[in-house]
């Protein structure tokens, strides 16, 4: 462990601490399923599904940003006209056709929230 705050990943630090309440309170990433949903090449999806609602992770790894590009997700079982929102930044997308439109994504990950309202 690094004592000095100076050494210190202060936007790592950052990030920890908006995972962790998340973590703590959601039951879908406690004990919820979890299933592939795609692997491309640079990066891959996957759903961790509940009772009520689903957290869908995007991880992209690739020398570029990953192009905004539907993201085939029927086999997930989501109806067309399903919302969901990136935790992080709150950008929202729907379910049409079977698939999800996600915005461009830079390296990392997105967490995608989906709303039964």
């Amino acid at each position: 462990m690094v004592w000095d705050k100076k050494a210190w990943n202060t936007e790592l630090l950052k990030l920890y601490r908006r995972l962790i309440p998340l973590r703590r309170l959601s039951p879908i990433l406690q004990r919820g399923g979890i299933g592939m949903l795609a692997i491309e090449d640079g990066g891959f999806a996957y759903q961790r599904k509940g009772i009520h609602n689903r957290i869908f992770v995007i991880v992209w790894r690739g020398a570029h940003s990953r192009p905004a590009r539907p993201l085939a997700e029927a086999h997930a079982g989501i109806p067309d006209g399903s919302h969901i929102q990136e935790y992080f930044y709150g950008e929202t997308c729907s379910v049409r056709d079977g698939s999800l439109m996600i915005p461009e994504q830079g390296q990392g990950a997105s967490l995608w929230v989906e709303d039964y309202n």
